[in-house]
């Protein structure tokens, strides 16, 4: 069904940014009026002669610095728009539901960013509108009635465009295909107003910790000279140089936001969000009226469950992603016979890798029920101790961390870990699961199982403590992993493209029994951080700092896996190692090639392969 919301027109311009829309490009469009089969086509009204450029300040992610910009834009009485996540709200490192509300309550816009930051080229149709359409109805419950969307890693296809129309949005940005100092040579100068296509938005390149005050600038005199509109892109604020890749120092957005307001003042640009560029009512918002996905049945729940199905080019079988938390390195290898993939961990210093089910909105994520129990197993063979982590999907869409099992023995030939698990938690929807790796060692995985074993009384869901709006003085620290408890406490922090969360110093890792013991208490547990889900705590060492990798390498070369090109010059793809074993999306994560593997981390000398 849809929802109709009684939505106030999107309020006005203030005065001191008062202008004309501008069109740089002539676009000759024939317009058939209505009122007659017969009337005569007619051509939009030349822009005026006193019309401005505009240029519109867009935060992608929701990352909780981003409250330093939110605080530099104040002061220069500028407006944002800011992409969110909705699935990552109220938990560690994002903002709070409070946080938005102070946003738009200051006069700046509340954009979608897909429930979990998926890129939706990847996906099926059906998985990008639970994406999307997801995120947006989240977002409306909460009191913000989005219009305008962003595409994660800018993934453009024609699915995903049309699933972003589909839900209900007004506007949907790219990256890449405005001409920057960073390249796109032969692109515009700008993107047009108004658009020639509003879901496939033209954007320089995204602004990075090498971006300075004149690069910034530079596209405000582009636009200034070409007319039009000029969306630029940031993702982490940082007080000082070197929180992000893809961060900006608040001294260089101070500049730069005295700057533009200066120029605005001078009747030189306009400071817009993109939904006051783009304009119109908001559109319905729709709930629930979507394909669900998996849905509970009988028997093995689990997708690809002899991992055999594999795409062509994949560096994971079909319905499953390597997920990677930690200090370590980590290799994923395809075994010989194709029906497997091998986890190897090397220069282990904190943290795991494991290989789960996608961790979706129902293309792959096995349906779970509140208060059943689930008999979950795995084929295996491995070199050292190893267990399964278990993580819970809410119905907002939002995944976190639930529980571990005892650990299990090495195995040299195929051996089969089973465990009953709890029964699931009220809120639950979905459940996913993997054999981690925690120590240097390797395990390899042949089939897994997710079938149900009856049910009790649900366990109530933990009720969120509020996350409370820090002061916007210095950029976040990241944080340490919380204090072990006998039960985790269950919290979610999903991907996005902030750098890594500090994790603790690796322990020695103690001798597994030969059976283990299946007491929460007299068991030890380590359990893992997929990087797009929360890191649960540690069991049972107290936190402590982390190493940073040790004499990290980065002078092997990443060549890019294309996977094609769209119609506004952007490229997409993964990067794969020299070795040819495994691949990354650069854009998220800081990753380095280091003797053919895949390098995870916070190395200080070394940063990912360009994109653009």
């Amino acid at each position: 069904m849809t929802r109709t919301l009684n939505v106030a027109r999107r309020r006005p311009m203030p005065l001191r940014l008062a202008e004309h829309l501008a069109v740089p490009v002539a676009i000759v469009v024939s317009l058939v009026l209505a009122t007659g089969a017969g009337a005569a086509p007619i051509s939009p009204s030349a822009p005026a002669a006193d019309a401005l450029p505009v240029v519109s300040l867009t935060f992608d992610d929701g990352n909780i610095d981003q409250l330093l910009g939110v605080d530099i834009l104040d002061r220069y009485d500028l407006d944002g728009t800011f992409f969110v996540q909705s699935g990552a709200l109220n938990t560690d490192g994002y903002f709070s539901t409070g946080d938005l509300t102070r946003l738009s309550a200051a006069g700046h816009e509340i954009g979608s960013h897909t429930t979990g930051h998926v890129d939706l080229s990847t996906i099926s149709r059906d998985e990008a509108v639970r994406q999307v359409c997801t995120d947006r109805a989240n977002l409306a419950d909460l009191g913000f009635v989005t219009t305008s969307f962003a595409y994660p890693f800018a993934g453009f296809s024609e699915s995903a465009k049309a699933a972003v129309q589909e839900c209900g949005f007004s506007s949907a940005r790219l990256l890449g295909g405005v001409e920057s100092h960073e390249g796109c040579n032969g692109c515009p100068p700008v993107e047009s107003i108004p658009p020639l296509d509003a879901f496939a938005l033209l954007a320089p390149a995204q602004v990075t910790e090498t971006w300075s005050f004149d690069n910034l600038k530079s596209l405000v005199v582009q636009a200034q000279a070409a007319g039009g509109w000029m969306p630029i892109t940031f993702h982490r604020v940082c007080e000082t140089a070197g929180c992000s890749s893809i961060g900006v120092t608040t001294q260089t957005l101070e500049q730069f936001a005295s700057y533009l307001r200066d120029e605005a003042a001078a009747g030189r640009v306009a400071v817009k969000t993109v939904d006051e560029v783009i304009g119109g009512e908001a559109k319905p918002v729709r709930q629930g009226d979507w394909p669900v996905g998996q849905t509970a049945k009988d028997g093995n729940r689990v997708v690809n469950a002899q991992l055999d199905d594999w795409a062509t080019g994949a560096s994971a079988p079909s319905c499953w992603t390597p997920n990677t938390w930690g200090a370590h390195t980590a290799k994923f290898t395809r075994t010989a016979d194709g029906g497997g993939l091998t986890v190897a961990v090397s220069d282990y210093e904190s943290g795991s890798s494991s290989l789960m089910p996608n961790l979706d909105l129902g293309e792959c994520a096995p349906a779970a029920e509140p208060g059943a129990v689930y008999d979950l197993s795995a084929t295996y063979a491995s070199t050292t101790a190893t267990q399964f982590a278990v993580y819970l999907r809410d119905a907002r869409g939002a995944w976190r961390y639930w529980d571990s099992s005892p650990w299990f023995d090495p195995s040299a030939s195929a051996s089969t870990a089973t465990w009953t698990t709890p029964p699931v938690p009220a809120d639950a929807t979905a459940l996913s699961f993997g054999l981690t790796v925690f120590s240097n060692g390797s395990l390899t995985l042949d089939a897994a199982s997710m079938v149900g074993s009856g049910a009790v009384e649900p366990t109530p869901a933990a009720t969120p403590t509020p996350t409370a709006t820090p002061v916007a003085t210095a950029t976040p620290v990241a944080t340490a992993t919380p204090v072990a408890t006998a039960t985790p406490v269950a919290t979610a922090t999903p991907t996005a493209t902030a750098t890594p969360t500090a994790t603790p110093a690796a322990t020695a890792t103690p001798t597994p029994t030969a059976t283990p013991s299946t007491s929460a208490t007299s068991t030890p547990t380590v359990t893992p951080k997929p990087t797009v889900t929360p890191k649960p705590p540690v069991k049972p060492k107290p936190p402590v700092k982390p190493k940073p990798p040790v004499d990290p390498k980065c002078t092997k070369p990443w060549p890019v896996h294309d996977a094609g090109h769209h119609h506004h010059h952007t490229s997409w793809g993964s990067y794969l190692n020299p070795a040819g074993t495994s691949s990354y999306d650069p854009y998220p994560k800081h990753s380095f090639s280091d003797g053919g593997s895949t390098k995870h981390g916070s190395p200080s000398k070394c940063k990912p392969p360009r994109w653009w």
